[in-house]
């Protein structure tokens, strides 16, 4: 049965939901970005700092995401989903299965929220050089959420490891179908 393979459909709809999915990672101790209101968000951009603005909770790809400081924040729409941006030192895109990392790749990009398609390059690194709790803490994310598989995207911050989303349904390269398969053998 195919079905025992696969993401469950409810399983995916929370995962696409980013707010159900900050809400339920949040709730198992899985370190997220700092979800705000709008009038913390207005206050927090007034004393300098910068939000990032979601005015879609479904959007791949950069999709609805924009970054706004204190001389953009006259612009920022008030019906929206606002987390305080932090700075990265790397982002990463892990792609878990059953409970295992399979790869683990370096995010590369001129761009530090949109991912355009012609605009992000990820890298593959050995799963190796990351410490088993930066493996923990992907492999969870994926669990909690019910995915059976899926692709956690992960920034090192001054925070620590802040998980920004999972993606249910991930474009493999050839070697993570490879790997994936062999899963199956």
């Amino acid at each position: 049965n195919i079905n025992k393979y696969l993401n469950h459909h409810e399983a995916v709809r929370k995962s696409v939901d980013k707010e159900k999915t900050y809400g339920i990672l949040a709730a198992h101790g899985v370190n997220t970005c700092e979800v705000m209101k709008y009038d913390h968000a207005m206050c927090y951009l007034g004393n300098g700092g910068k939000v990032v603005c979601r005015t879609t909770m479904r959007g791949k790809d950069g999709e609805g995401l924009d970054v706004y400081d204190s001389t953009t924040m006259d612009k920022m729409p008030k019906d929206a989903h606002y987390t305080k941006f932090e700075e990265q030192h790397s982002e990463y895109r892990v792609l878990v299965f059953r409970g295992k990392v399979l790869t683990i790749h370096r995010k590369h990009c001129n761009h530090p929220i949109k991912a355009s398609k012609n605009g992000v390059q990820w890298r593959i690194k050995e799963t190796k050089y990351f410490s088993e709790g930066f493996k923990h803490t992907c492999t969870n994310a994926v669990a909690v959420l019910g995915l059976d598989f899926g692709g956690v995207d992960i920034m090192v911050t001054d925070r620590g490891q802040v998980v920004l989303e999972i993606n249910a349904a991930v474009e493999l390269t050839i070697q993570q179908k490879r790997l994936l398969f062999a899963c199956f053998e």
